[in-house]
């Protein structure tokens, strides 16, 4: 299957503005104002249609967007389908949608004719249409109830409720400054269905054709085909998944990284290690001697998961680590802080670099042979909203904003480890490194946990 492009729905949420998706183009014929050829009057049934296009999932509507705003004239034509499964958004010979599926909602498109499937793109909803975090359709903003029963109605330009739906509908708001030049507003019935007119002088017009209003099984005729010979949303690489399946056993370590002390001088910041019963930061001696002499006080430590027993309960806590009188590192029940109480398992406490937090959206990523940061193949997504999420987790004090989101296999066998790398907006990257899959066993830690669980019942 080919690669799909998300070249204009970057996010269920939140479509670009409909700016940043139109292009410089003469010469185009586009309609006139439907005031022309007005039907006879409440031969169209004007205000019903306005009110079955408030309430249905079901319609088409091509947008005729031509604004002269002194500098490019836009002439170019969107064709928006809304059915009660699926939105869609085509311009000349290419349409990008989402459409729902008992999986959660994907994304598809059809390019010159052939239609591709993309991954599962929500997991949270199975309704594109749903009211808490789907999309929405802007129409029902309309009011209905100031049309006459002619089949042309204009609106008075202080009608901010149905301006401001049919400026959402052409992906814009009134705050585009476009309100203070409308020169007329209005909509027009006919046989097939509706015609908005907004007019704006010599600054040019838009105008929404909506047709197949409310009608009864009404399908995109791709998606239709393709879903009813069985198909399905983009499924995940078969390598991607066995290769993030070496973080099911949640045991493993990540190199902290290096930092630059001066400009010939480059010291080792140290290792974090993880298991399902505690989470360890072990800096090197030089890096805790580095931090302060800068006024930081760095301490190794980490979580830890206790079973409890008759002088603590259960949960995870905050620990630093201590030197017995023979240099050996241990734990002191003082120095423990209960920092969660709600739940022992370190899997959902603390952020790992695991197959759960991803496994959902791994049918993102697609294979790529390069890419800017490092040598050798890999696997790409190009959802920030995927990379955000994970930047968050890992790199809660970042600022910037990623690009796009790495999966790089490095070594193999015993020497494999996956580097996780995050493009950001200004030309860095945050990179990082899990290893040592199925390896880590800390015994001072351990030893510690075990003492515990022998105070139960006492």
């Amino acid at each position: 299957m080919s690669r799909m492009s998300h070249k204009i729905v970057p996010n269920l949420l939140a479509i670009a503005l409909l700016s940043s998706l139109v292009a410089c183009q003469s010469g185009e014929d586009v309609s006139s104002s439907p005031a022309s050829s007005l039907a006879k009057q409440g031969q169209y049934a004007l205000r019903e249609k306005m009110e079955t296009l408030k309430a249905t999932h079901r319609f088409e509507m091509k947008l005729e967007y031509a604004l002269n705003d002194g500098t490019k004239n836009y002439r170019r034509r969107y064709t928006f389908t809304y059915t009660d499964k699926a939105y869609a958004l085509t311009h000349g010979d290419e349409t990008y949608g989402y459409a729902s599926h008992a999986g959660g909602i994907y994304t598809f498109s059809v390019l010159n004719g052939t239609f591709d499937a993309g991954p599962v793109y929500n997991l949270n909803i199975d309704d594109i249409w749903d009211s808490r975090s789907g999309l929405r359709n802007y129409y029902d903003g309309l009011n209905p109830s100031v049309v006459g029963s002619d089949d042309a109605y204009v609106f008075a330009l202080s009608d901010t409720y149905n301006l401001n739906a049919c400026l959402q509908m052409s992906l814009l708001t009134p705050s585009t400054g476009l309100a203070s030049i409308l020169r007329e507003f209005s909509v027009t019935a006919n046989q097939d269905g509706l015609i908005f007119y907004l007019d704006f002088g010599a600054n040019g017009y838009i105008q929404e054709t909506v047709t197949h209003i409310g009608e009864q099984g009404y399908v995109i005729s791709a998606l239709d085909q393709y879903e009813s010979k069985g198909g399905l949303p983009r499924q995940a690489d078969e390598e991607l998944v066995a290769l993030m399946a070496h973080l099911d056993g949640y045991n493993y370590e990540s190199p902290m990284g290096s930092i630059a002390v001066s400009e010939d001088k480059t010291i080792t910041v140290g290792t974090r290690y993880f298991t399902n019963g505690y989470v360890y930061e072990d800096y090197t001696d030089e890096y805790i001697a580095y931090a302060a002499e800068q006024g930081v006080a760095v301490k190794r430590g980490g979580y830890v998961s206790l079973s409890g027993g008759s002088a603590i309960k259960s949960g995870i806590y905050q620990f630093t680590a201590s030197e017995d009188s023979d240099g050996n590192p241990q734990i002191l029940s003082k120095d423990l802080s209960l920092a969660t109480g709600e739940t022992s398992d370190m899997t959902k406490a603390y952020p790992y670099f695991n197959r759960f937090s991803y496994m959902s959206y791994l049918s993102s990523f697609y294979p790529t042979s390069s890419n800017p940061y490092t040598r050798g193949a890999g696997y790409v997504s190009t959802r920030t909203d995927l990379a955000s999420e994970f930047q968050k987790q890992i790199f809660q004090n970042s600022k910037t904003t990623p690009t796009s989101f790495y999966l790089l296999p490095e070594g193999e066998g015993e020497n494999l480890s996956i580097r996780f790398l995050l493009p950001q907006s200004d030309n860095t990257a945050y990179s990082l490194v899990v290893t040592k899959f199925g390896t880590v066993k800390i015994p001072f830690i351990e030893s510690f946990q075990a003492s515990i669980a022998q105070t139960r019942g006492c």
